[in-house]
């Protein structure tokens, strides 16, 4: 259960209320940018297997 005041709530719900996601392979943008993160929970997607 997610306390009122987590850290993690950062108004997403505005913004990822409805949103429609779709599982894919990640790709880093450039050579420079080798991860992203989830924007509620903040686990990093990489083409590293130990990441989303």
């Amino acid at each position: 259960m997610l306390e009122k005041n987590d850290w993690r709530i950062l108004n997403q719900q505005e913004y990822l209320m409805n949103a429609k996601l779709k599982k894919m392979q990640y790709t880093k943008p450039s050579e420079k940018w080798d991860h992203d993160h989830c924007a509620f929970c903040w686990d990093k997607f990489s083409d590293n297997g130990e990441d989303l």
